[in-house]
């Protein structure tokens, strides 16, 4: 409970923002030019889910009972997500936020001169 809760709701909201868009923009297949566009308001989503993605994450494994429930409640508010559903859509977030940040980081190494 030290950590709080704040980076992982607005890195979980950001996430599943964007993962909703894409989802929208490419119902009819991905047309590179037109759907990149539409994303472009969405940048910043992006760009929160990376910056904030490491202190999200250590705050997700500092959950206690009481965050856990406070954070499925405000995600399923946000959302509008059934309960059984609900888990699994963050489990995902976070398994994705992840991947994002740990290719970061191995970007960034490799980069360096």
């Amino acid at each position: 409970m030290a950590l709080g809760i704040e980076n992982l709701k607005k890195v979980l909201v950001a996430a599943i923002h964007l993962a909703d868009k894409i989802d929208d923009v490419t119902q009819d297949g991905f047309q590179i030019v037109a759907d990149s566009i539409a994303l472009i308001p969405n940048i910043g989503e992006a760009v929160a889910v990376v910056k904030n993605g490491k202190d999200a994450l250590a705050e997700y494994k500092d959950l206690d009972d009481v965050e856990r429930a406070e954070v499925l409640a405000y995600v399923q508010i946000e959302f509008d997500l059934e309960d059984d559903k609900l888990e699994a859509v963050i489990e995902a977030a976070f398994k994705t936020i992840a991947s994002i940040g740990d290719l970061v980081v191995k970007v960034r190494l490799a980069l360096q001169k």
